[in-house]
């Protein structure tokens, strides 16, 4: 496999799993998710519905990508309140570089109309057990010291095994978002 393969894979595996968390973390749909970001985005029956209305050639993404950046928005306001932000790696931040291509990997899916390719399923609704089960299945458990501002997991290698770290310490689910982090040198 090339080391370009390689690259997209990854940015693959970051985008679905952040797609996820973001759906996940939406508060105002019904029933209510996670209730981290104060959204309803997705669903037809929400803000889901408009955005198709209004975008109709990137339906399929559009309210994914919105639902996305509200959740950037919430991992960056909790990661300003810690210590050096920019030394922080998140779910939904890592760093300058990956960020940008992340960005530009999200925009070439869009053009293409790529099918989303998330890592868990919820046919019956949301369920936050099941959720927490599967995430628990694909991602392993996670090590993490709770500390002021978020759950701190130590990196464990490669980029992808960080993010599946990171994603298995947001079980327990807890009310607010609780920002798994590892921070860097």
């Amino acid at each position: 496999m090339s080391i370009l393969a390689v690259e997209l894979d990854l940015l693959d595996m970051i985008l679905d799993w952040q797609m996820t968390i973001a759906w996940a973390g939406e508060a105002n749909c019904e029933p209510s998710r996670l209730g981290w970001w104060r959204t309803d985005l997705i669903d037809d029956l929400g803000g889901g519905d408009l955005l198709v209305r209004l975008l109709p050639r990137t339906k399929l993404y559009a309210g994914w990508e919105a639902a996305l950046e509200a959740a950037i928005a919430t991992d960056r306001r909790a990661r300003q309140r810690m210590a050096n932000p920019d030394k922080l790696r998140t779910i939904f931040f890592w760093g300058f570089d990956l960020d940008e291509k992340l960005h530009d990997r999200l925009a070439a899916r869009k053009r293409r109309s790529e099918n989303l390719k998330l890592p868990i399923t919820w046919e019956n609704g949301f369920d936050r057990e099941a959720i927490a089960k599967q995430i628990g299945d694909r991602c392993g458990e996670s090590k993490y010291e709770i500390v002021a501002g978020g759950r701190e997991i130590h990196r464990n290698g490669t980029d992808a095994s960080s993010l599946l770290s990171l994603v298995a310490a947001l079980v327990p689910f807890d009310q607010n978002y609780p920002m798994p982090f590892y921070r860097i040198a």
